[in-house]
């Protein structure tokens, strides 16, 4: 099966997951009751503002998007990913997740404009890791992840495939 059809079939498998629990979460005074995070979340080599929202006990769906810019050169980013969520030991969540989205560097060479350029690198990931709630600082939670993702661009021959590392930190709306 080449890369389309398997990040299709890992979108399908994610969807399915997400849809297949119940819509509200159950359990009060726990990470089960966050519904909406807002933060940031980073993944090298991409990262950006989070939106994360928990559809059931055990499902979430989460919107990266990226907009960095150095020396002359911007990276914008936007990813979507779906999270399967285990059971919460003693404030630790694991989890597993699915990620599809694309990288997008522009540079801007003002000396040498020929030198100008914009490229496309869509991309897949899968991975692990847990988020952390601390009883002290109540609806903020950080999560550590690693993983293996793939960026790709066929124009310019360019793969980028490696183990991922990262982290982030949201600040959750209860219900």
């Amino acid at each position: 099966m080449n890369r389309t059809g398997n990040l299709i079939l890992a979108l399908l498998l994610f969807s399915s997951l997400l849809f297949s629990q119940d819509f509200y979460p159950k359990t009060k005074g726990s990470a089960k009751e966050r519904t909406f995070g807002i933060g940031g979340q980073a993944s090298y080599p991409v990262g950006g503002v989070s939106v994360k929202f928990n559809i059931g006990d055990h499902a979430a769906v989460q919107g990266v998007f990226g907009f960095f810019g150095i020396a002359g050169i911007e990276l914008k980013s936007m990813m979507l990913r779906g999270l399967f969520r285990f059971n919460e030991i003693n404030s630790v969540e694991p989890y597993v997740y699915g990620t599809a989205g694309y990288l997008e560097i522009t540079s801007n060479n003002l000396q040498h404009p020929a030198l100008n350029k914009k490229e496309t690198f869509p991309g897949y990931g899968v991975g692990g890791g847990i988020e952390y709630e601390s009883q002290s600082i109540p609806d903020v939670a950080v999560n550590a992840e690693v993983g293996y993702g793939s960026l790709q661009n066929k124009t310019i021959d360019f793969e980028f495939s490696r183990v991922t590392y990262g982290a982030g930190i949201h600040f959750y709306f209860m219900r």
